[in-house]
């Protein structure tokens, strides 16, 4: 796959910069965030145009120790899956044994973060869709959809507490609450548990953003997002 030049500079850039500072314990943590950097987030950001996995969570690994270990265990796991069809190695593959350890820390961090309360949504969302993808990735796809219901729960409540005005929605960057409208299909789509006043309460939100966001489909994304805004809305009726 080609890869454009400035992609490459500006992840390269990045890694230079978080190496040389504290948060990396080690040289085997840096090099799987530079894998992630140059491999895996190009994978993950698929054909349409998103900030979300090349930028927005590399930035994020900088300050946030919760999604240094998600995104670590997360480029483990592919690198393990990689070696796995090449070799036969399976989960005895050292890349998967320390995915796992990545994987434990990032939720202990995660568990201890939500015992305090959500006091950072934009944090939560970010680890929930890379536990997402970690938990669909080694084939739990139950836990995974389980993963997409509470991200979407969540982003949920921090809607309603901050109702009145859609201005609020600009506190958490739009290609994150796209990731998380993904993750709301998939809930729907497989195996979802949310109650039934909840849906009514997500049918609500899903018509009154239809209302309020201008039908302007000037190109492929605005077209994907309006889509997925009326797929959200009609799944919530099955």
């Amino acid at each position: 796959m080609l890869v454009p030049k400035n992609l490459i500079q500006g992840n390269s850039l990045l890694v230079h910069q978080i190496h040389t500072g504290p948060n990396f314990s080690g040289e085997e943590e840096a090099r799987y965030f530079r894998y992630y950097c140059e491999d895996v987030a190009i994978q993950l950001s698929g054909a349409l145009e998103t900030t979300l996995w090349d930028r927005i969570i590399p930035q994020a690994v900088e300050s946030e120790p919760i999604i240094r270990h998600a995104v670590v265990a997360l480029a483990a796991l592919n690198k393990s899956r990689i070696d796995a069809g090449l070799r036969g190695t399976g989960r005895s593959n050292p890349h998967h044994q320390y995915a796992l350890v990545q994987y434990g820390k990032a939720l202990k961090k995660i568990r201890d973060a939500l015992n305090d309360g959500v006091k950072d949504p934009r944090r939560s969302l970010m680890a929930c869709l890379l536990v997402f993808c970690l938990e669909s990735l080694q084939g739990y796809q139950t836990s995974a959809s389980n993963q997409a219901s509470a991200g979407v729960n969540l982003l949920q409540r921090w809607c309603i507490e901050n109702r009145g005005t859609y201005a609020h929605y600009h506190a958490i960057e739009e290609d994150i609450c796209h990731g998380l409208s993904s993750l709301d299909l998939q809930a729907l789509l497989f195996l979802d548990t949310r109650s039934p006043r909840l849906h009514r309460d997500l049918q609500e939100t899903a018509a009154e953003v239809l209302r309020w966001r201008p039908l302007i489909l000037e190109n492929l994304k605005n077209c994907y997002v309006y889509w997925q805004l009326i797929m959200r809305h009609c799944y919530q009726y099955v």
